[in-house]
């Protein structure tokens, strides 16, 4: 006659009703997510993102504690991890964001940059004609960011609504360097500021055919993996100057007419102060005499 056992019997599976469980938890989070219009869009990438990275650290605890495999399984399952973080760490890289929203933009490590496919940027284009931009009388200006009052409002113009039967008309495009910088414009003339390699460079361009007229070059970059590369302010122009203010803080202020740089001041490393993990982003503010800025 057989002994009863007084052993227990082994337990069996690996508890698939646990990765069941989170990734439909990160399914409902999502879907809930979309369901809230006004939710800015950045916090919704991120939102998202968030529940999908803690979706992937507790399937792995799962498989490391809970799921009951072997020791052996469970350290070549980590040895494979890290071979692939190995693997995607030299050959892919983030190259901005995708589609503004925040989400990091993955591409092949040896791919172009994205402005560096832009025709014109990578090599500085040829300067234009300066007699091309003759002043456009009775255009009104645009001296700063925002506009004269920065306000950001347009008086006195007239658009035609209907754009299905009158649709508007591209007079011309241009290829310009990276940046987030906006369009000043004063007598028929438009100036901005863009990054060209390892410049940053205030340029003029004529209003009426994207022509340059003259590009002022400063030896400084700014990046950040969402953001990019390039300058974030407009520049403002006044009593025949124009100021602009770079990504890594520098102040500089060049003539109007020629382009010729009149003075530049590093206003962080003149206060011994760290930059913003954005990079500077203010537009220079000219009130009198003074150039006010962060």
């Amino acid at each position: 006659m057989s002994q009863p056992s007084n052993s227990t019997p082994q337990k069996r599976g690996h508890r698939a009703a646990l990765p069941v469980t989170i990734w439909t938890l990160v399914l409902l989070a999502n879907l809930g997510l979309n369901r809230i219009p006004e939710l800015e869009r950045n916090i919704h990438s991120w939102l998202q993102a968030a529940s999908v990275l803690l979706g992937c650290l507790l399937t792995l605890l799962w498989f490391l504690f809970l799921g009951r495999f072997r020791w052996r399984t469970r350290l070549l399952g980590l040895l494979a991890l890290g071979l692939l973080g190995g693997v995607l760490r030299q050959t892919v890289r983030v190259d901005g964001t995708a589609d503004g929203t925040g989400r990091p933009n993955w591409v092949w490590a040896w791919s172009m940059r994205t402005n560096q496919a832009l025709p014109g940027v990578a090599a500085a284009p040829s300067e234009g004609d300066a007699s091309s931009a003759a002043i456009r009388v009775g255009l009104p200006a645009v001296p700063q960011f925002f506009g004269t009052e920065r306000q950001g409002r347009v008086t006195g113009g007239s658009l035609d609504p209907d754009w299905t039967a009158h649709p508007p008309r591209q007079l011309w495009r241009q290829p310009i360097g990276a940046g987030w910088s906006s369009f000043s414009s004063v007598d028929g003339r438009l100036f901005t500021h863009e990054q060209e390699g390892s410049d940053e460079v205030v340029t003029c361009r004529d209003l009426l055919t994207g022509a340059r007229i003259w590009s002022a070059h400063k030896a400084a970059r700014f990046f950040q993996w969402q953001g990019g590369e390039g300058p974030r302010d407009t520049p403002t122009v006044a009593a025949g100057r124009v100021f602009a203010r770079g990504g890594t803080g520098i102040l500089t202020c060049v003539d109007a007419l020629s382009g010729k740089e009149l003075w530049a001041r590093p206003v962080l490393e003149e206060n011994q102060l760290p930059n913003l993990i954005w990079g500077v982003s203010d537009s220079p503010l000219v009130l009198g005499s003074a150039v006010i800025v962060n």
